[in-house]
Formats: C-alpha cells, sequence, structure tokens
C-alpha cells in the first residue's frame, strides 16, 4: 500500500503481516568502509525497506527508552520517543555529520518528512500487534516507507544498518535467519581514513583509546560472522558502484536489479557522503581509484611492512596489492611490532601529553594515563595475528568476487 489516501486498519494489518514475513537483511561496517554509501545505493529500490541511514536501535535507543524502562509502555508513546530521539531522520537540515542537510544536485535540499503522518502510519500498523522491539521496528520502518511513498506490498527484504556487530547481535535474536552483508575495504586505506578522519573531526578520537579499538575492528574484518550461523557476505568499498558488482549485490539480496542502484541517494535526492571524507564524493560514477586516499605514504613504509605480513592472506583473498612474504619476516616482525606506527608516535610526545593534562578535562586526563595500557593492547593484538601468519592460517571471509564468477 502507498501512501497516497487514508488508510483503513484492514490495510494497515495487511501492510504488517506482509512486513513481518519479510526476509530480513542486516548491514555491518568494519570500519570506514561505505556501509551508508552501499545502502544509499538501495534508496530507491521499491523492493528494499530500510530507515535513513545506520540505526542502532537495539543498542542505543530500545536500550534507553523511557517508556520501554517503565514496564509499562504504549506503542503509540514508543514512536513518539523516537521521533525526538531521530528527528534528524526525519528533517535532514539538522544531519550535519553525514552532510544530508546538503541534499541533491546543488546540494541545498534536504529531507523534510511530515512527523504527524510518520507516528499516524507507525501507530497503524502497530493497531493490534504486540508492542514488543521486534514489531516496533517494523512499525518504524512501515511508516517511513510511507512517509516516503513507498508500496509496502512490493517489498520483498527487511535491510537493517546495524552497523555494528554489537546492534547485529541484538537484530538477530529478534529476527534469526538474517542474511548480514559488510562492506570491507583495503584495511591499510581504513585506517588511514579511520584515524585521520576522525581526528580532524573530533579531538575526543585523539587518542591511543581510539587507534586500538579501531584497528581491532579493522584487523578482524567478517570473522565475527564466523561465530554466527548466517548467510553472509562481504563487498569490497572499491568495487562500487560499479554495475557488475550492484547486479550481484541484487542477486544475493534476492530483488531486481535496477540502474537506480548506481545512484547514492537518500529520499531520492543525491547524497556527496559524510563530513568526516575530506572532499565531495561524485553520487554517481565509478573509477578505479575513486576510494584512494593515499595509504602508502600517509601510514610510512615501517607500518606498511608490518601489516602486510599480518594481513597477507586476506589481503590476497580480496586481491589486494601485497608484497611477498620472506623467512626473514619472522625475525624482523616481532620487533617492529613492539615499536610505536606512524601514528601512535604523537601519543607519547610531550606536546600532546601537557596539552590534553592541561586541557582540564577528565576524559582527556583519562586518555593519557589510558595510553600504555592500550598501547600493551595493541601490541598483543599484533602479535595474535602475527601468530596466525606464522602458523599458516588462511582467511576465508566470503565476498562478492565479480572477477571469480565471471
Amino acid at each position: 500500500m502507498r501512501d497516497n489516501q487514508a488508510m483503513t486498519r484492514d490495510q494497515y494489518l495487511r501492510c504488517m503481516r506482509h512486513l513481518q514475513s519479510l526476509a530480513p537483511v542486516a548491514l555491518v561496517t568494519t570500519g570506514r568502509t561505505g556501509s551508508d554509501f552501499l545502502q544509499s545505493l538501495l534508496d530507491c529500490h521499491p523492493e528494499v525497506l530500510m530507515f535513513n541511514g545506520a540505526l542502532l536501535f537495539y543498542v542505543e535507543f530500545i536500550a534507553t527508552s523511557v517508556c520501554i524502562r517503565s514496564g509499562a509502555y504504549a506503542g503509540e508513546d514508543v514512536i513518539d520517543e523516537f521521533i525526538g530521539r531521530h528527528i534528524e531522520r526525519f528533517k535532514s537540515r539538522y544531519d550535519h555529520l553525514e552532510r544530508k542537510d546538503q541534499l541533491g544536485e546543488a546540494r541545498q535540499q534536504t529531507l523534510d518528512l511530515d512527523t504527524s503522518k510518520f507516528r499516524w502510519h507507525a501507530t497503524g500498523l502497530l493497531a493490534g500487534q504486540e508492542a514488543n522491539p521486534r514489531n516496533l521496528l517494523l512499525a518504524i520502518y512501515g511508516g517511513y516507507g510511507l512517509c516516503l511513498g513507498q508500496d509496502l506490498l512490493a517489498a520483498k527484504i527487511l535491510f537493517h544498518h546495524a552497523h555494528h556487530f554489537t546492534e547485529l547481535d541484538a537484530f538477530l535474536r529478534d529476527f534469526p535467519g538474517s542474511s548480514v552483508m559488510l562492506t570491507t575495504r583495503d584495511p591499510r586505506a581504513t585506517i588511514v581514513s579511520g584515524i585521520e578522519n576522525f581526528r580532524a573531526y573530533s579531538q575526543t578520537h585523539d587518542n591511543e583509546i581510539h587507534f586500538y579499538t579501531y584497528t581491532a575492528r579493522v584487523l578482524a574484518d567478517t570473522e565475527p560472522c564466523e561465530t554466527w550461523s548466517v548467510r553472509y557476505t562481504a563487498v569490497r568499498l572499491e568495487d562500487v558502484p560499479r554495475e557488475d558488482t550492484m547486479q550481484a549485490v541484487a542477486e544475493w539480496l534476492g530483488i531486481s536489479y535496477r540502474p537506480s542502484m548506481l545512484e547514492s541517494t537518500w529520499g531520492g535526492l543525491h547524497w556527496y557522503g559524510d563530513r568526516l571524507s575530506p572532499t565531495l564524493l561524485a553520487p554517481a560514477g565509478w573509477t578505479p581509484n575513486r576510494t584512494d586516499n593515499n595509504w602508502r605514504k600517509r601510514l610510512g613504509r615501517l607500518d606498511v611492512y608490518v601489516l602486510d605480513y599480518l594481513m597477507e592472506s586476506r589481503l590476497r583473498h580480496y586481491r589486494y596489492p601485497c608484497r611477498d612474504a620472506h623467512w626473514w619476516d619472522v625475525l624482523i616482525i616481532p620487533i617492529l611490532i613492539c615499536l610505536p606506527l606512524r601514528y601512535e608516535r604523537r601519543f607519547f610526545g610531550p606536546r600532546y601529553i601537557l596539552r590534553n593534562l592541561g586541557s582540564g578535562q577528565l576524559r582527556s586526563f583519562f586518555c593519557v594515563l589510558a595510553t600504555p595500557v592500550y598501547y600493551v593492547l595493541r601490541v598483543a593484538l599484533f602479535f595474535r595475528y602475527y601468530s596466525r601468519t606464522v602458523r599458516g592460517r588462511a582467511f576465508r571471509g566470503s565476498w562478492i568476487d565479480v572477477q571469480k564468477t565471471a
């Protein structure tokens, strides 16, 4: 049903039953790997029901909801709370971080959805249903789709941008049997993007804690999916929006391929990437160097040398360039692992330490004290991957390899 006329209770019920039957798919990022970009390519697809960007529905909204915490709540109250907590998703002029305040051909348009209409549709879909998290999520997605004029009965998949594995874990409990799609990227480029772009945007990420947690996430890539019995695949950021890749994505998702999957949009309006990205990204068109961020020079030769060895199997698995390993690497790499990487050296410098200790902020003070602790954790993390390489453990993550299937 489309939002082109007043819907009856029976129509809402029919739509909700259809939503409950959709094949659930979760999207997870493994760093700065373009999960929002991939989702935006599905924005105009009539067979995909989704929300505006990543939604940490379980780990952020449900876990902290005032209504749900009360133990006795009405579904319409939860919807009201959701609107207030996520107003920028309906009125994108408030979404500065994701640069959704600059949509459209001339970057002068925004999404401006009627929140009253969303509330009407979401509560209509919830009518007669238990207001549990699963049904609330379906009603939110359905209400959002109706506000955009989507025919809910034409949808084939529920596409939840979980973003993180913690959200995925909670999503899988409510939607068992979900398929999982992950975005990946050359891990060396991912580290450069995640460290430099986050630091440039916010100084709260300029510390060893962020460096360790982010690097651990990049190194893990799709491995957490191996701990769940789920159907999953990864999509390389370097391959989108190539037409053959998007055709393969459509086939894996079980939807039809459409030319709209070659353009990045939100609500049908062109999107140019978030503000963490140093430059505007073209909403359409693929080039071989689209995601190149000059990581070879920005990481440093020794860092690249170490990372190439630790991830040799994975780099070759994803067809990324990688130097050949030699017998002497077994002796040299352990020494280099113990030395600070280029991005870590500043955390031990007197200027960085004095600036943070003198900031008067408790968080900055804590980050300085935590530096040696997280540095040891980082060294231990690298030795874990060093051990895997020495033992010849092969990386076997599933991914959409168009070259292999051509």
